[in-house]
């Protein structure tokens, strides 16, 4: 249906919520599309500790965009050198530091305690 028809029906005064909301929703995802393709910056300054290091515990993963997480393409380099050669140790990411057993266990026992106390 074309503009002129639908104004000459009515029909855009019945349906001026639905349209507007309709290009909002239109507007918002083209621009979150547009903010996920940005790179991502390697830490955030302000949750840093200053006695960690967490430039050794980035990884490919956490540095991927929505769309690469989607198709795990952010997975392809290890991948790719495992179809070369066998893996050693020193081949595979390390863990991200909130996946670290001692960051890890701290914050379990955070949220654990007060699950015993009560």
């Amino acid at each position: 249906m074309t503009l002129r028809t639908t104004i000459a029906l009515g029909y855009l005064d019945i349906h001026v919520a639905l349209i507007a909301s309709n290009a909002l929703f239109a507007l918002l995802s083209f621009t979150l599309l547009v903010l996920e393709f940005q790179p991502k910056p390697d830490y955030l300054p302000e949750l840093l500790d200053d006695d960690v290091d967490y430039a050794m515990f980035k990884t490919p993963e956490e540095k991927a965009n929505i769309f690469s997480r989607m198709v795990f393409h952010w997975l392809s380099p290890l991948i790719n050198q495992g179809l070369t050669k066998q893996f050693d140790i020193n081949d595979i990411w390390r863990l991200g530091y909130k996946y670290r057993p001692d960051v890890a266990t701290e914050n379990f026992q955070q949220h654990w305690q007060p699950e015993l106390n009560s």
